[in-house]
Formats: structure tokens, C-alpha cells, sequence
């Protein structure tokens, strides 16, 4: 079968075909009875026109037209897929790059090394959470400069729903132990 046509055109296709080559055949083989058989014999393996040849019609023009409604209808009740497409079975997506002068892996070997000098300079550089002095504690101070930090921080970072639990990490990492009734003011 051409997999390019449609049934309907590959059985006319077929039909002229034939016609053809009946002219090219000794008299005794050019009549409606041969030509009947082997419409039957080529259509009958193919499932698109198997139903007519179960029961075929007595003549070859009834033959045929059974042959096109068969075709008709197994169409119908098989759709093929969507044929509009040159390449029906290739999904595309849509990507964009952002141009960047260093490659992926210089970038990414020169962000650690950044990192770690950042980290390595912080570690020297502690400063106190309230009067932001280095060599200073936030322990140094008393509760009232503590709760104007903490209200300062609230102010420009907003409270966040876990932040007793993550204020308590922050300041025990500084040296301050607070209690949860010290947050809750």
C-alpha cells in the first residue's frame, strides 16, 4: 500500500491498473467474471475493503461501489492521525539562551572560589547584631537594645511564620541564649 494516498486512491489506482492490463490479456480473460475475481483477490487481505468481500455483489460496477462504502466506511471509523504536519510524530519546544561570555564550568568553578573567600572573610568578620562593631557581642547588650534590633529587623525584613525558631538560631549562633517567652514579646 502507498502510505502517501488515501485508500480510495490507492483502489482506483488499482481499478485503472487493472482495466489495463485486461486489454493486454488473451480474449478468453478479458471478461466482467475475471475481472469480478481478481478485484476480490486483491481487496480481500486488505481490512478497508474486507467487508465487501465477504458477500460480493453479483456485478463488477456493484462490486466496486460495495468496495468504496466499505472504504468510506472504515475510514470513518478509523480517522487517520493528523497528516498536516511534515513531521507528525516530533514535538517542539521552544528554548531561549541567555548569551554569556564565560563557559558553564569557568563560571561555576569561579562562583565556588568566590564563595569560599566571601565565607573565609565573614568568619573574620563578625559583627555584633545590634551595634554591628566587630569584636562585639550582642551578650554585651541589655534586653532593651536587643528588642530595638530585633523590631529593626522585623521593620525591613518582615516576620516570617517560623521566626522564634529561626531568630533563636540566629542569636544562639552569637552567643545569646534566649528563652521562647524573651521571643514573644
Amino acid at each position: 500500500m502507498n502510505t502517501e494516498k488515501s485508500f480510495q486512491a490507492c483502489f482506483d489506482l488499482m481499478l485503472q491498473r487493472l482495466r489495463a492490463l485486461q486489454h493486454g490479456l488473451r480474449q478468453e480473460l478479458r471478461n466482467d467474471y475475471f475481472l469480478h475475481n481478481k478485484i476480490i483477490t486483491a481487496c480481500k487481505s486488505v481490512e478497508a475493503c474486507s467487508y465487501a468481500c465477504f458477500k460480493p455483489s453479483e456485478s463488477v460496477t456493484g462490486l466496486i461501489n460495495d468496495i468504496r462504502s466499505s472504504i468510506s466506511t472504515w475510514e470513518y471509523c478509523h480517522p487517520a492521525p493528523n497528516t498536516n504536519s511534515t513531521f507528525p510524530d516530533i514535538n517542539f519546544v521552544e528554548r531561549k539562551f541567555r548569551y554569556q561570555t564565560h563557559s558553564y564550568r569557568s563560571h561555576m568553578k569561579n562562583s565556588f572560589r568566590d564563595s569560599r573567600q566571601t565565607d573565609s572573610q565573614n568568619k573574620n568578620k563578625k559583627r555584633c547584631i545590634i551595634c554591628h562593631k566587630q569584636g562585639c557581642w550582642s551578650s554585651n547588650h541589655n534586653k532593651d537594645e536587643l528588642d530595638e534590633a530585633k523590631s529593626q529587623y522585623f521593620e525591613i525584613m518582615g516576620r516570617p511564620k517560623n521566626f522564634n525558631k529561626r531568630f533563636q538560631q540566629f542569636i544562639q549562633d552569637y552567643g545569646l541564649q534566649l528563652t521562647t517567652e524573651n521571643l514573644d514579646n
